[in-house]
Parts: structure tokens; C-alpha cells; sequence
């Protein structure tokens, strides 16, 4: 007689980045089209010589030590500090010193990386890909963080900040789920948006893990809270920042220059810093 399978119960959870490994194995999938766009950015968009990156929401540092075994002079600033031990102790594993520390990315300052004995030179370039910006909830969060990255990047150089923008024209993507492995993990993500509030700017997004860890099986539940950005709430943003300009976009394929629309989803903006 086959023996039962037994369900998991899924486990609510306060936050998706308490659980880095778990986060990595599902967002680290693209990493070699990023870091070829990186790359392809920094050449092509400011006359610096790009050396010492930043990255804000820097999460478990799933592109910095590729980034770092490249030559780059990395760093990352995030609120959590799982994900930040999780980023420096692989950062440690490939030869690397410590880059990242725990800090507001809407209130950091380059001192916050002297008192952790790192660099407080400015930085080159900073990224942050996938969303995190709308984090924050706030208008005043929001521009608080594009002040300090303009105090922490060099004039002429460069933020490429990607996220997910709320069409005013068409339908925006409700749902997606995927599945990716590693070292004997599998883990399928579920993401629904279950709440859009415009007038409030504000989308709640419900997530699932279902963990397959060599047959032991987990699921972890909670939700992830966002401002809503229409293409001309962010282009209005960026103009208040009085520190950005816009000199290039993308989508999320990150191949081709694509202009921003009513319609625009999901799109990647190259800032340059103002001189």
C-alpha cells in the first residue's frame, strides 16, 4: 500500500527577506542578462569609469558577488539583517570582504559605511532591479532615497532602478508563480495581488513558497506591501528629486530601449546623476 503524502500547512511570516536562502534560489535566476546590462549601462551612459557600485535593497547580494568577481568595488545597504548576513557571508565564502550594512536605503549616508569600516568614497553607480524601491510607501520615503543616492553617487554617474508601474491604460499583471532549484531546494513562488488602491497608492501582494528541501516539504505565507506608481506619478517623482534625470528605459527583458507609455508595466530607468 502507497504511504500517504502528507501536506504541509503554510506558516505565515512577517517578512519574505527573513527567509534569504529560499529568496535568492527564486530571484537569482536572470543574474547573467543583469549583470550584461549593468555592464552595457555603464558604458554607455556616463563618462565615468564605473568601479565602485551601490546597491540599495541590496537583499542577499544575489548580483554583488558576481559583481565583485568581475573587479567591482561593491556595496549594499538593506533593512534586514538576515538577508544582510546572508549577502556578506557568501560575499566572505568567494574571497570578498564584508559590503553590505544594515540601514534605511530612504536615510543612509555614505558615513554609515566608515562606521562599519568600509570605504565612505563615493560610489560610480548604484542598481536596484526588481522592485524594491516600492517599498517605499511614501511619497517622502520615496525621495528621501533618491536624495541620498544623488549624495552618495558621483555627479555624471548613474542609478538604473527598475520596477513595476501601474498602467493607466490596459490591465496590470495580477498574478504570477514560477519555479526554480538549487542545491537540493525547490521552491515554487506564488505572488497575487489581491489589493490595488490608486487613490491611496498603495497594492498589497499576498506570496507563497512551497519548499521541496530533498522531499521535506514547507510552505511559508505573508504579504508584501507597495506604493503604486503610474508611468507620470514616477516621471513626476523623478523631476521633484531636482537630482535625476532620465536618459534612457527599459523593459524587463533589459535588451532593447523601450519608451514609456501609458501602458508601461515594467520598465527599467537608466538616471543619470546631474552634475
Amino acid at each position: 500500500m502507497a504511504r500517504a503524502t502528507r501536506k504541509s500547512t503554510p506558516e505565515p511570516i512577517d517578512d519574505i527577506y527573513d527567509f534569504p536562502r529560499y529568496y535568492d534560489i527564486v530571484f537569482t535566476a536572470g543574474w547573467r542578462e543583469e549583470i550584461a546590462f549593468l555592464e552595457h549601462c555603464f558604458a554607455e551612459y556616463t563618462d565615468l569609469t564605473v568601479q565602485r557600485v551601490l546597491e540599495p535593497a541590496c537583499g542577499t547580494g544575489r548580483l554583488a558577488w558576481r559583481l565583485a568577481k568581475q573587479g567591482y568595488d561593491v556595496a549594499g545597504v538593506d533593512l534586514n539583517p538576515h538577508a544582510v548576513r546572508y549577502c556578506n557571508r557568501r560575499l566572505v565564502r568567494h574571497g570578498f570582504s564584508r559590503a553590505a550594512i544594515v540601514a534605511d536605503m530612504a536615510r543612509f549616508t555614505l558615513e554609515d559605511f566608515a562606521e562599519n569600516q568600509q570605504s565612505a568614497e563615493p560610489f560610480d553607480a548604484g542598481f536596484n532591479l526588481i522592485n524594491s524601491f516600492r517599498h517605499l510607501i511614501t511619497e517622502e520615503t520615496a525621495l528621501n532615497h533618491l536624495q541620498a543616492m544623488a549624495a552618495a553617487i558621483r555627479p555624471g554617474g548613474l542609478y538604473l532602478l527598475g520596477l513595476h508601474l501601474l498602467p493607466e491604460a490596459g490591465a496590470e499583471c495580477e498574478y504570477e508563480e514560477w519555479v526554480e532549484s538549487r542545491g537540493g531546494v525547490r521552491v515554487l513562488i506564488r505572488l497575487q495581488s489581491v489589493e490595488v488602491d490608486p487613490a491611496n497608492r498603495h497594492e498589497t501582494i499576498t506570496f507563497l513558497y512551497e519548499i521541496d528541501h530533498n522531499g521535506r516539504k514547507r510552505q511559508l505565507q505573508g504579504e508584501l506591501n507597495f506604493r503604486t506608481y503610474s508611468p507620470a506619478q514616477f516621471l513626476a517623482l523623478i523631476k521633484a528629486s531636482e537630482s535625476w534625470e532620465i536618459v534612457q528605459t527599459y523593459d524587463f527583458h533589459l535588451n532593447t530601449p523601450v519608451p514609456v507609455m501609458e501602458d508601461s508595466e515594467d520598465v527599467v530607468f537608466v538616471l543619470r546623476r546631474i552634475e
